[in-house]
């Protein structure tokens, strides 16, 4: 019987450690949602970069876009303009 209870002890161990592990994957499924949602209904490329800082919670970033027929980078390093004030 103790036996037994110890497999359903470390059962449930695995089961909570899989739902902390699903919980994670969601809620970098969700921020990755809302950061191309912003990036989609975005005006330029300041905005973007902005508002993903702001979604991500940091202070300063880079943003890089490519054109899909050309490897080469149309842009890189922008920067907030709130650093540019």
């Amino acid at each position: 019987m103790a036996d037994l209870r110890q497999i359903i002890a470390d059962l449930e161990c695995q089961l909570a450690e899989c739902r902390a592990e699903r919980d994670g994957a969601l809620r970098r499924e969700t921020a990755a949602a809302e950061v191309l949602e912003v990036i989609n209904s975005s005006p330029g490329d300041v905005a973007i970069l902005e508002k993903a800082l702001g979604l991500c919670g940091i202070a300063f970033g880079a943003l890089q876009l490519n054109d899909v027929a050309n490897t080469a980078p149309l842009r890189c390093a922008v920067w907030p303009t709130r650093w540019w004030r």
